[in-house]
């Protein structure tokens, strides 16, 4: 089965006893991807040890538990029971949370009344959360949506990013906007499961922490890593029909989706094709629903892209909803998945990736296995 080691893997060198199965080799080059990817078990420790003790400190601080919104990779950990309730509470072996050596502490709070954000986080960085030395390393203003953004740094180098809103009707906008990432994401990480068992699960893990790499990267520096995941679950969404999953195809195909949908020509139906292409020009992503998409709802924005079973849920008006996509350039999208392709991808072959030392590039982790090798 796929969860035993196969012994030519256990044992390097020694020839197979018989030839390995595409899927197997698929579902162990997968796995090893994850095991370059994923953060290491210290930082996942340090950055669950971080989220406990201030959900504690602002606890104390009087903020009101249902005002405390953990969000961010270390969000989808099932270790802190924040995992949402549905099917997704049978799927707790989400590789470490998706969580890698750059991530860090995101908190979002409705600040009690008379309290100040510049007080409460001063109060913070004097009570040492966890122990820990804390400096203040940034601060960011935004009056549109009654919020402000702050950044500690403690001595471990874990980062805490602590929003701080006034309003409780932004807050809950923002909480109910979290919710239905999340939802989307767990549902479709359950379809895989549920489609093709334990290698759906580790297609998916894998995708995923490929495109946090690519948004870590130089390369692919015109996407956030939130931004890239929102995209990379709606293009999956597009490809329910697949009939084995396998990251790396996903994730090439995913490149040429970008560039594609973020395209500079607008689409044009050739000549036997049923429906014309997706183009940003054109369409506007609903990621609350499974491969929707909504008219332009606006043209100050080059692309769009909504949790719109969020915002009717808030009553929000359809010109305050939020967009994932606000501030990205398409034909920048456009040129970074055209680099990708030509420097990650191998037609044809399977190949896998890693970061490289610095964590600024992705790099071949292992070449691809020869053609003749592969069973038919």
């Amino acid at each position: 089965g796929l969860h035993a080691m196969p012994p030519w893997l256990a044992a390097p060198g020694r020839p197979p006893p018989y030839p390995p199965h595409p899927t197997q080799v698929m579902y162990f080059q997968q796995q090893q991807t994850l095991d370059a990817l994923r953060a290491t078990p210290v930082v996942c420790s340090q950055l669950a040890s971080v989220a406990w003790s201030v959900r504690e400190d602002l606890v104390a601080e009087g903020v009101a538990h249902g005002h405390i919104v953990l969000y961010g990779s270390v969000s989808l950990s099932s270790n802190l029971a924040v995992l949402p309730p549905g099917p997704q509470t049978e799927l707790n072996q989400a590789a470490n949370a998706y969580i890698t050596n750059r991530s860090d502490v995101d908190f979002a709070i409705l600040l009690p009344d008379g309290v100040e954000a510049m007080g409460l986080v001063h109060r913070l960085v004097e009570r040492g959360v966890g122990s820990a030395d804390w400096r203040h390393e940034q601060a960011t203003v935004v009056p549109r949506f009654s919020l402000s953004q702050w950044t500690l740094v403690n001595g471990k180098g874990v980062r805490l990013d602590l929003t701080c809103f006034t309003e409780e009707v932004a807050f809950n906008r923002f909480r109910e906007r979290q919710a239905a990432f999340r939802s989307s994401f767990w549902q479709m990480r359950y379809h895989m499961y549920t489609t093709f068992g334990s290698i759906g699960c580790v297609s998916f893990d894998a995708y995923i922490y490929m495109l946090k790499a690519l948004a870590a990267s130089d390369a692919g520096s015109a996407l956030t890593s939130f931004q890239a995941i929102c995209l990379g679950l709606f293009f999956l969404q597009l490809e329910r029909q697949m009939l084995v999953p396998s990251a790396y195809a996903l994730f090439n195909k995913f490149l040429n989706f970008c560039c594609s949908f973020f395209g500079r020509r607008s689409p044009g139906g050739r000549r036997g094709q049923r429906t014309p292409r997706l183009w940003c020009g054109n369409q506007a992503i609903d990621l609350s629903s499974v491969a929707r998409v909504l008219p332009r709802m606006g043209r100050r924005a080059h692309a769009e892209l909504y949790f719109a079973s969020a915002e009717e849920r808030c009553g929000v008006p359809e010109e305050e909803w939020q967009n994932v996509l606000h501030n990205i350039d398409p034909p920048t999208v456009c040129e970074t998945a055209q680099k990708a392709l030509r420097a990650w991808s191998c037609p044809g072959a399977v190949t896998a990736v890693a970061p490289s030392r610095n964590g600024e590039a992705l790099v071949p982790l292992r070449a691809p296995p020869p053609a003749e090798a592969m069973p038919r």
